[in-house]
This record gives structure tokens, C-alpha cells and sequence, in this order.
């Protein structure tokens, strides 16, 4: 994409080779930073402004899922506005995510057309996607 500022996503995936694709597909576009758990992820958005996050569901922690990660980010005043893409391999529930409070829904594995055209609909931006 092709902005004024470089947008600054978090890839939230506790499985490394997931998460080393969604870095390959997006480095190149955008700043983008990994973490492991939602633990991480809570940590990293207060170091940090992220526009964008890209939330795996299952983060294999039955205390810190990735919904309930995206509650804790959102339940914060500061991060009320961040956008937060649920990122999974259930193709059938990307109504329940959106009634769940995530702002966008894409399915595993990435493709670098539908991540990039999925950020630029969530962010609600006018960007020049380059395919």
C-alpha cells in the first residue's frame, strides 16, 4: 500500500510459521511487529500505536484467547478506536467475530490480495494496492 505514513500492524499467532508468513506478506507494506499471546499483545500496544491488529482466536492459552485479548484492547479507553481483524480458519463464523466485537474477519492462510484489501476495508482507507 501506498501511503503518506507507514501503517503499524501486530501479528498476534502463537504458531511461528503462521505468523513468519503474515510478517512476509505485510513487511513490505507496512511496520509490523509479532508477539506470541495475548499477554504480549497487551504489552505491545501500550509500548506502542498500532492502527491495525491481526488477532489469531486460538493463541493455545485457555486464559488469554484472542477474543479475550481483543476485549482487554478494546475495553481501554486509549485503544477503544484500534482496529482488530480476527484471524482464523473458521470460514462460517465471520458474523459471530463481528457481533464479538472485532472490526474484520479473514481466514488462514493469508494471501497478500485479501489481507492487504481486508486492511484497507477495515481501516477505511483509500490506498493503492500493489498486486
Amino acid at each position: 500500500m501506498n501511503t503518506p505514513e507507514r501503517i503499524n500492524v501486530l501479528i498476534v499467532d502463537d504458531n511461528s510459521i503462521d505468523a513468519f508468513i503474515a510478517e512476509e506478506v505485510l513487511k513490505h507494506d507496512f511496520k509490523t511487529l509479532f508477539v506470541t499471546n495475548g499477554y504480549a499483545a497487551l504489552e505491545a500496544i501500550e509500548k506502542e500505536k498500532f492502527d491495525i491488529v491481526l488477532m489469531d482466536i486460538n493463541l493455545n492459552d485457555h486464559t488469554m484467547d484472542g477474543i479475550a485479548t481483543m476485549r482487554k484492547i478494546k475495553y481501554q479507553q486509549k485503544h477503544k478506536r484500534t482496529k482488530i481483524i480476527a484471524v482464523t480458519s473458521s470460514s462460517d463464523a465471520k458474523e459471530w467475530f463481528m457481533k464479538q466485537g472485532f472490526d474484520g474477519h479473514h481466514l488462514k492462510p493469508l494471501s497478500r490480495k485479501t489481507i492487504l484489501e481486508e486492511i484497507r476495508v477495515t481501516l477505511n482507507r483509500t490506498c493503492v494496492l500493489l498486486l
